[in-house]
């Protein structure tokens, strides 16, 4: 109804002129960050595996959470710099300098410099970002994934009653990118309800 018309928000990956920014890994207070990345991580895998259910193990799991544990400590980062964890020395030593969980800095410092010594460095690399790539490939997730600063809070939609609308079109998405986007906003809505048990 037209009352109603200043509460709609519409989330349209193929609006290209004016993408709305939906970072993955945005978190509102310190207790959300576990959460957000064990909910990335089995998105992912539940991804990858569907593509190739013999492709993920528990190596995958372990560089990928480590990867996101590192960069959720840093507010401008999304699921697109999960690789340059990996293959850029000058933006790790940045992110790293932020961090304080100490599982994450020996995982990067010690485990992830011996790796680089020998071919399970290059083997471990292709591994992880061949499985991201498909998903940080397409400029229409770019451009939606990509963007640090979300266009609107998930909970503040359910605290203020708004009306969210989402384009999830396998035609113009693709059928894996459809169901990226669809798991991503399924566990920040259930992030968001979960998070609203402080309330009264």
């Amino acid at each position: 109804p037209p009352e109603r018309a200043n509460d709609v928000i519409l989330l349209d990956p193929r609006d290209t002129a004016r993408p709305p920014g939906f970072n993955i890994l945005e978190v509102h207070d310190e207790g959300q960050k576990d959460l957000v990345v064990n909910e990335v991580v089995q998105i992912l895998q539940k991804l990858a595996a569907r593509l190739n259910p013999e492709s993920i193990g528990p190596m995958f799991e372990h560089y990928l959470r480590n990867a996101l544990l590192a960069l959720i400590e840093d507010p401008k980062a999304t699921l697109v710099d999960v690789p340059r964890m990996f293959v850029d020395a000058d933006f790790r030593k940045g992110i790293l300098a932020r961090n304080t969980n100490p599982t994450v800095l020996q995982f990067w410092e010690r485990e992830f410099a011996q790796s680089q010594r020998g071919q399970l460095s290059a083997d471990m690399l292709s591994y992880v970002i061949s499985k991201l790539g498909r998903f940080i490939g397409s400029r229409v997730m770019r451009n939606l994934i990509g963007q640090a600063k979300s266009a609107f809070d998930v909970r503040t939609v359910m605290d203020e009653g708004k009306i969210l609308l989402c384009s999830l079109s396998k035609g113009s998405l693709g059928d894996i990118n459809s169901d990226l986007l669809g798991f991503v906003l399924v566990s920040k809505i259930q992030i968001a309800a979960l998070s609203r048990s402080a309330l009264p």
